[in-house]
């Protein structure tokens, strides 16, 4: 994993990396050219470790790229790549500010998605197989932002406020519809259930997207 042409390698894509970022380019085209680098890093070696540039970068922009060309499951399974497998080594502290923003993220991902299930199936068409208990996974990762942002970003900031009021909006919406019983039963052993499933989208959907 050291070798010379590993070493030319990582340096070649965090360089072709900071050249886009540069170009502040939002072109769908940007999803081809990410892929494209995920590609060369598996070529490379197959067992590149997810906390090792520039596979968190690579992960992170292709999430973004992925939204920005209205490709929802592919930028959720991106996010909750992050989520499961790089922010808990690059940033083991759970209120380290990157972690809490991009936790946030996937928490406003995931409503966007859970709205869309319902309004729009086929803006997520094959997510349904994964029987999602939407109300129950946003809470959680709402809950875990709202639990942290007050050492990562201040109690009083701007964003520590918005965290709060989605949370409440959302207790709202939940307590309105049957997703408040939902709320009621989460239990560590629930969330297991959704978590193992979160990790599913998050593999079987990347890879599908990477390896193609």
């Amino acid at each position: 994993m050291n070798t010379p042409a590993i070493r030319k390698l990582e340096a070649s894509i965090l360089a072709e990396i900071d050249e886009d970022i540069q170009a502040l380019s939002p072109e769908p085209p940007r999803v081809e050219r990410y892929l494209k680098l995920s590609r060369q890093m598996k070529k490379a070696s197959p067992n590149w470790p997810v906390s090792r540039q520039p596979w968190p970068t690579v992960r992170l922009e292709l999430s973004t790229a992925h939204v920005v060309a209205h490709q929802w499951i592919q930028g959720l399974a991106r996010l909750l790549e992050v989520y499961f497998y790089t922010d808990p080594l690059l940033y083991p502290l759970p209120w380290h500010p990157m972690r809490v923003i991009h936790k946030w993220a996937l928490a406003r991902l995931m409503i966007f998605v859970a709205q869309a299930s319902e309004a729009e199936p086929e803006e997520v068409k094959g997510l349904e197989k994964y029987r999602l208990e939407y109300g129950l996974v946003v809470w959680a990762l709402l809950k875990e932002v709202e639990e942290n942002v007050d050492k990562s970003h201040g109690t009083n900031t701007l964003f520590a406020l918005q965290v709060k009021r989605k949370l409440e909006q959302v207790k709202v919406d939940m307590e309105s519809s049957q997703e408040y019983r939902t709320r009621q039963l989460l239990s560590p052993e629930a969330m297991e259930v959704e978590w193992a499933k979160l990790r599913r989208i998050a593999s079987e959907i990347s890879d599908e997207w990477t390896l193609s």
